[in-house]
């Protein structure tokens, strides 16, 4: 009996396991699905029909998803008391739908007690008539395959669950132990059967089949009737080649150097990027994220002020769907702007950028899951396929070759066509708005009265003949004239529906006047391999014609002072486009548009700016800059669209500006065109640049464009597009004045421009602008620091050479806050050659963790340098960089953004620089940013007494001080808001005494430390023997009874000024000026003096030649700088170390 209970307990045992697995597998069955990215249509011909009429129904299924859909069956039920018409099936299957393509089932029904006669359907292709639609479009994660097992282990488990089941609950009726164990089962059950186990021994290879049902209701003779239809199919991932692990997860570094990588854009050369955001500096994929940018694909940064603050990038975080998404439509050209109707997703309120997102959904980049984008959630590995596929779907609607080709526009049936052997030699005359038409037959009026539109044949004038309205008709002799007016488009066609490639009319190409053009029918461009950085994102279509017009230029005059010279070889355009519209008397509906145009150019020319020339900067007589540009037209080329009445006439132009002389050869390779499809539109941007020689004296801008129409039959606008691509460059020269000659010196940069427009006065233009209010014009490549297709280089005497010969000189500095002195890590620093802040910029740099930065390799002039941080004022200021030398700034002080429009106040005491006692009665004037000693005057007044104290909005200002018979003096003062800050004013008496052979030196100080020593060397140059030392215990040095240095001034209380003065100076001997701090003499680790804001002053005669600033490095004792007067070469020294 034990056995038996035993072997009952073990039966129930297995049973309830068959039980378990049962109910854990049974809600797979019944749920799954693998439906990514299809959509289908289920459409009928009306709305509403009479009960004799055939009703007409297609099921379309459209693969918009990754995979390629194999065994797809669609079929649609016929409603009770209905039968199929004429031969047609309600159910068909497909072998296989790759990606991009659509298949369909069209079929009719009718009532089966009503006899009707209706063509058969079409099925070859798609309906035209789409009153009513039903769109089912779902979508799952990619790569989440469901499995599911066969139909007849699905019956076999049924049996064993019924089966155990039963058992189970038998036994449970008198065994309390197995109802316990129940119990427990069920709580199992209520937990596992959430779990998805469908991949429990199921093969990998598993394809799973999908059903989607869709369902229509439509009116009969008043009454309601639905519609039915259902598709089945396997998704099957076929792409063998993909580098992709669907399930890897990236972050948004790598993302966007895989997305650079997939449009084949090499990243910029590290020493050419001027760092936009501050994390990228030293991240593996920074290099990457700062060409993203460049180019314009990120978005813009989540700061509070983008002028002032410094962005991040968080490179290392996750990379979301969202942020995917917008940077893969701005990186295919899209800016955003859309009439997409559609925001009902499920979380479209959690979207940021809801204009992207919608652009991604309809050109298939990612997909809805459940209706649900999910824009927070990280991007995988199928979803970088997904957007890949998109890419390569969107490079691939403007590519066209000669067998994709077609025409399917409509034109009215009104029109009239004039027979060509009719209408031979007709000429036409236009006066205003009106055309004469003179035809040769009289016969060719038959038929032809007053309001009809004609269309007359092609003519040698007229490549795609003419479409014109005729007002009167006369007749003179055998001939007939023909009064006509342009029609509306709405009077020739119903519809535009067209995709052709441009053919060229080279032999009616026609050169402009004093332009000479030769057609090379071999001829082609190739670039140089040492150009700048490609990026190829698009490409057009194949070359009609091949071969290349080349121009000559002899001395063209844009304007009185501008002239052109050289060459210009182009290739043949080609020319790519696409146009499907409805046309109709209450205007057009563009549904899409596309014109891209490739080219290759190659430009050798002189330019000349024939003005007074002075060390490179033109001038005119009354001492202005002038700069003078223009632009030249250098010929024009028909190109006919096809045999679709459409012609696009390219207008070639010479775009040049010039500020000097230049002598430039490169080569451009480029597409460009415009986009709208799917609701939103794109500009079209490929570029290649290459750069073979330059010599530049000047700086300006020379490039190549086209214009053009696209007409219809020769007289309707139906879109305008320009084009202009070039190199430009800038930089400004300082003249170095050498032994032999005059070294003029400059660093350069040389940028791409190019820009592109859709004319808003033709067809499209205005629906896009009128309808769409999209942005018509788009600047691709600008001067600014952001551009990817820019150099720096330096240039000597007109010439490039690789580096300054000259001389460089280092730059460096702290950056702290002005309220507690605390240095600002992570600070920023536009370094900008010349006097003009943001024309060309050097470099840029941040400071470190502890708010110092450094800049080297500076060549010697003037620089202006913009400073921000995140939180604080931007202001600038301009330097001054010596050869061979390391020029420490003052610390920069950063002001706090809050309350701008509250008040802090400077005070401070006026003193005589010899003296060092006080003085007054001044003139003081305030300008915004610091060393600003020219620009405009924000406040100006008196100091009375010999104090002062000014009260400011909070920001960085200069102050100067003027006085009567003393040297004006500038310092820089920072203004804290509810703040009182001490900046002392020093000024140096002018002296006849003093010449330009004498120097004197004068230091001040902060608060701290009380007492900073001056300490002046004489040394015999032969023997480097001290003859004296100025200092406070020796403070005058005299041969004879000729003064030759003093100490003038010894402060030992904080500020100073403590000056020394040189009065005579020997050729045979050389100077040397130290600084050394007595508060803490006798530290070996002391930082103060560096903090103390410490500057010395040098003036020869009653000018201020140098300025130094303390180093931001530890030390009590400080080398400023060294003289020699025989060479008069003052050299800076500027070394800190320990001494007491």
């Amino acid at each position: 009996m034990k056995k038996v209970l035993k072997e009952t307990k073990a039966l129930r045992l297995l049973l309830l396991s068959v039980f378990l697995v049962s109910f854990f597998a049974m809600p797979v069955f019944a749920v799954s699905q693998n439906q990514q990215g299809v959509v289908a249509n289920l459409v009928t011909d009306k709305t509403s029909y009479e009960a004799d009429e055939t009703i007409t129904t297609t099921v379309t299924v459209t693969n918009s998803g990754t995979n390629v859909l194999k065994n797809v069956h669609i079929q649609y039920d016929i409603p009770e008391k209905y039968e199929l018409a004429n031969g047609s099936k309600n159910e068909d299957t497909f072998e296989s739908v790759a990606r991009g393509d659509t298949v369909k089932l069209t079929g009719q029904i009718k009532n089966s007690n009503v006899v009707t006669v209706t063509p058969a359907p079409d099925n070859s292709q798609p309906a035209q008539n789409t009153e009513t639609v039903e769109n089912i479009d779902v979508t799952q994660d990619n790569g989440t395959a469901a499995n599911t097992f066969d139909s007849h282990m699905y019956v076999l488990f049924m049996v064993l669950f019924i089966l155990s089941g039963s058992v189970l609950a038998a036994g449970a009726v008198k065994n309390k132990k197995l109802r316990k164990v129940l119990s427990v089962f069920f709580c199992f059950f209520m937990v596992f059967s959430m779990l998805d186990l469908s991949a429990v021994n199921v093969k990998a290879d598993t394809v799973a089949e999908s059903t989607m049902n869709l369902n229509r209701t439509i009116t009969v003779d008043g009454n309601e009737l639905e519609l039915n239809a259902q598709i089945r199919f396997n998704a099957v991932n076929e792409d063998t080649n993909t580098v992709f692990d669907e399930s890897k997860t990236y972050t948004r570094g790598e993302w966007v150097t895989l997305l650079l990588d997939k449009l084949n854009a090499p990243l910029m050369s590290a020493d050419q990027i001027d760092y936009y955001y501050l994390d990228s500096l030293n991240s593996a994929t920074g290099t990457a994220v700062e060409t993203a940018n460049a180019y314009g694909f990120l978005p813009v940064p989540d700061v509070e002020d983008l002028e002032q603050d410094i962005p991040l990038f968080y490179p290392d975080e996750p990379c979301t769907r969202e942020f995917a998404a917008y940077t893969a439509v701005h990186a295919m050209g899209f800016n955003g702007e859309n009439t997409i109707a559609m925001d009902d997703w499920s979380d479209a309120n959690q979207v940021k950028y809801k204009d992207e997102i919608k652009i991604a959904l309809v050109n298939n980049f990612l997909y809805l899951t459940d209706n649900t984008f999910y824009p927070q959630k990280t991007i995988t590995g199928a979803d970088v396929k997904s957007i890949f596929y998109a890419i390569d779907d969107l490079n691939d609607s403007i590519k066209l070759s000669k067998d994709q080709t077609y025409d399917h526009s409509e034109i009215l049936d009104s029109v009239v066509n004039v027979a060509a052997d009719q209408a031979a030699d007709y000429s036409v005359v236009k006066n205003g708005d009106v055309y004469e038409v003179t035809l040769p037959n009289k016969k060719t009026t038959d038929g032809i009265k007053v309001d009809d539109v004609i269309r007359l044949p092609e003519s040698t004038e007229y490549a795609t003949g003419l479409m014109l309205k005729v007002a009167q008709i006369s007749q003179s002799g055998d001939s007939v004239k023909l009064v006509c007016t342009v029609p509306e488009l709405a009077e020739i066609y119903s519809k535009l529906d067209l995709a052709e490639l441009g053919l060229p009319a080279v032999d009616s190409f026609v050169a402009a006047e004093g332009v000479t053009c030769e057609y090379n029918s071999n001829g082609s461009i190739t670039a140089d391999d040492s150009g700048l950085y490609p990026l190829s994102i698009n490409a057009g279509g194949s070359t009609q014609i091949p071969g290349t017009l080349e121009f000559t230029i002899a001395e063209k005059e844009i304007t009185d002072n501008l002239k052109v010279s050289g060459s210009v070889e182009v290739e043949i355009p080609d020319i790519t486009c696409i146009a499907k519209a409805n046309v109709g008397w209450r205007g057009v509906d563009v549904d899409e548009f596309t014109l891209s145009i490739s080219e290759k150019i190659k430009i050798a020319s002189q330019l000349e700016l024939t003005l007074a020339e002075s060390g490179y900067e033109l001038t005119n007589s009354n001492g202005a800059t002038r700069f003078e540009s223009g632009r030249i037209e250098i010929g024009r080329l028909p190109i006919r669209i096809g045999a679709t009445g459409l012609s696009f006439d390219i207008v070639f132009f010479c775009n040049v500006s010039a500020k000097g002389t230049a002598s430039i050869t490169y080569t451009i390779n480029s597409t460009q065109g415009y986009q709208y499809k799917n609701g939103a539109s794109r500009a079209i941007f490929d570029f290649y640049d290459s750069l073979d020689f330059m010599e530049i004296k000047a700086s300006g801008t020379a490039g190549l464009g086209l214009s053009g129409v696209l007409c219809a039959f020769n007289l309707i606008d139906l879109a305008g597009y320009a084009g202009e691509a070039g190199i430009g460059f800038n930089g400004s020269f300082t003249p170095h004045i050498l032994a032999t000659d005059t070294l003029y010196c400059g660093d350069m940069t040389l940028y791409a421009y190019a820009k592109s427009g859709i004319d808003q006065e033709t067809v499209v233009g205005k629906f896009l602008n009128d309808v769409c209010h999209y942005t018509l014009e788009f600047q691709h490549l600008d001067n600014d620091s952001s551009n990817p297709f820019k150099a720096k280089f330096h240039v000597e005497n007109g010439r490039v050479v690789p580096e300054c010969t000259f001389g460089t000189g280092e730059l460096k500095g702290l950056i702290a806050s002005a309220d507690e002195n605390e240095p600002i890590a992570g600070a920023r620093i536009r370094i900008y050659s010349g006097e003009t802040l943001g024309e060309n910029l050097v470099r840029t740099i941040y400071t470190d963790e502890t708010g110092n930065y450094s800049v080297d390799n500076l060549t010697a002039g003037t620089y202006s340098i913009e400073i921000a941080a995140t939180g604080y004022k931007k202001y600038d200021m301009q330097v001054e960089i010596t050869e061979n030398a390391t020029v420490y700034n003052e610390t920069l002080l950063m002001i706090g953004r809050n309350g701008e429009d509250g008040v802090g106040t400077v005070t401070g005491e006026l003193k005589d620089a010899l003296t060092g006692l006080p003085i007054q009665d001044m003139t003081y004037n305030i300008r915004k940013d610091w060393n600003n000693t020219t620009g405009a005057v924000l406040e100006t007044g008196t100091f009375d007494a010999s104090t002062y104290e000014l009260s400011l909005n909070p920001g960085n200002y200069t102050l100067e001080i003027i006085k009567e018979n003393y040297i004006t003096n500038h310092i820089n003062i920072a203004v804290v808001l509810d703040e009182t800050k001490t900046y002392n004013v020093t000024l140096s008496p002018e002296n006849s005494s003093i010449d330009t052979d004498n120097l004197r030196i004068v230091l001040t100080w902060g608060e701290y430390p009380w007492d900073l020593d001056s300490h002046l060397y004489g040394k015999d140059k032969l023997t480097d023997s001290d003859v004296f030392h100025t200092c406070y215990w020796a403070k005058n040095y005299y041969q004879g009874s000729t003064a030759i240095a003093k100490l003038d001034v010894d402060d030992t209380t904080s500020y100073g000024p403590e000056t020394t003065t040189i009065y005579e100076l020997n050729d045979n001997m050389k100077y040397s000026y130290y600084v050394h701090d007595y508060t803490n003499g006798y530290s070996s680790s002391s930082t103060a003096m560096a903090a103390s804001g410490a500057k010395v002053q040098v003036y020869a005669g009653n000018v201020c030649y140098f300025t130094f600033n303390v180093p931001n490095e530890g030390g009590t004792w400080w080398h400023v700088f060294d003289y020699d007067p025989a060479t008069d070469a003052l050299t800076p020294v500027n070394a800190m170390s320990y001494s007491n």
